[in-house]
């Protein structure tokens, strides 16, 4: 049973073979980024061949290719760099590589298939839950990145995420987490991309959350303030996040577990929590700048509707549902699964990119930054 990473016209998944053989390989905590030993080792294994040259050749190759002042090993170590490098290349030419590191990635796409009711193989899940447990701190937190100190960010979406993929509340990894989250005065205190997804899987209303101003859109485009002249990355987020809001808001169905992680994820109980007086709520570990007092509006929400998901469907079409990442790719799924429904051909579409943004590393499966290098 192995991963192999199959390359097709430019795009790469990961997929499982049963019938193949594979070896184990470690992940090295000390050191949060991982060496890509996976990909490595099998392209290697498939493509590596050592340099077919004989000693003699090297002084010919020393003077044909390279200043004659070059020794004979320098020679032999870059022709052998060239050599190894290019083992790594995939038919198309591409060089394929990990491009993790954010914490808040996974998250956004467990939240979805569990919102929407797709789902990834027992295969992924366990490779997932082994990247959420090897990227945990020590005081049982997640940084909002693998190199970050811990943050409610973090350690709220990635909780949660465990709790979805099946790691259950006595686990002492989640236990650890729980104390980390109760410490820091509950999920409430995270920051508005985290209370996004909250609201959205059900374990936050959405009085807990600001307006997105989906109204900006409609403004004419000449305001400094309209959202087109955001960086792009935070444009093409806030666009499905603003259809989430104005949609009515999207909330995914209660069960069982849902009703756990509401008591879990607060220090007081969930049903008294006016969540509304916590809409600023923000605990230090996340606040890098003060917040700001803004006015409210309240244009025709079918019209924002409309030129939300317009503009979302625009994007999904010419970007071939990949979209510009990862955070909005899955925001955009959310959206067309309310908009047209489970079984469309735009939703099917959006599911048949979800492995393009899965990597797999000695340290799990991840959501990496795009699809590809």
């Amino acid at each position: 049973m192995a991963w192999r990473l199959i390359c097709d016209r430019g795009q790469q998944v990961w997929k499982y073979l049963k019938n193949e053989n594979s070896t184990s390989i470690d992940f090295d905590k000390e050191n949060s980024n991982s060496a890509d030993k996976v990909y490595r080792a099998y392209a290697i294994q498939q493509n590596y061949k050592p340099l077919d040259i004989d000693e003699s050749q090297y002084e010919t190759l020393k003077i044909l290719i390279f200043n004659e002042e070059f020794s004979v090993s320098a020679v032999k170590s870059v022709l052998n760099t060239i050599n190894y490098y290019s083992s790594l290349q995939v038919e198309d030419g591409h060089w394929p590589g990990d491009y993790g590191g954010p914490m808040f990635l996974l998250p956004g796409a467990i939240i979805t298939a569990h919102v929407t009711k797709f789902y990834f193989t027992e295969e992924q899940k366990y490779q997932m839950i082994r990247y959420l447990f090897n990227h945990q701190l020590d005081d049982g937190g997640w940084g909002t990145h693998i190199e970050n100190k811990s943050t409610m960010f973090g350690t709220v979406l990635n909780y949660i995420s465990l709790r979805l993929l099946g790691i259950h509340f006595d686990d002492q990894r989640i236990q650890n987490a729980y104390s980390f989250i109760q410490r820091e005065g509950g999920a409430m205190y995270a920051l508005s991309w985290a209370k996004f997804w909250l609201c959205v899987l059900g374990v936050m209303p959405w009085e807990g959350i600001n307006s997105l101003f989906p109204e900006l859109w409609l403004l004419p485009e000449w305001l400094s303030v309209h959202p087109s002249r955001y960086w792009c990355h935070c444009r093409m987020v806030y666009v499905p996040m603003s259809y989430v809001y104005e949609a009515e808001k999207i909330v995914g169905e209660t069960s069982s577990l849902i009703k756990e992680l509401q008591n879990e994820l607060y220090a007081d109980n969930y049903e008294n929590i006016d969540f509304t007086k916590h809409r600023n709520t923000i605990s230090s570990l996340d606040l890098y700048a003060p917040q700001t007092t803004y006015p409210r509006s309240n244009i025709h929400g079918r019209i924002r509707r409309e030129f939300l998901i317009n503009y979302i469907e625009a994007e999904d079409e010419q970007a071939n549902y990949i979209d510009i990442g990862p955070v909005n790719k899955f925001i955009n799924m959310l959206s067309i699964w309310h908009s047209k429904g489970r079984q469309s051909k735009q939703f099917e579409l959006h599911l048949n990119r979800v492995n393009d943004y899965l990597w797999l590393s000695e340290d799990g499966m991840k959501v990496q930054g795009y699809n590809g290098s």
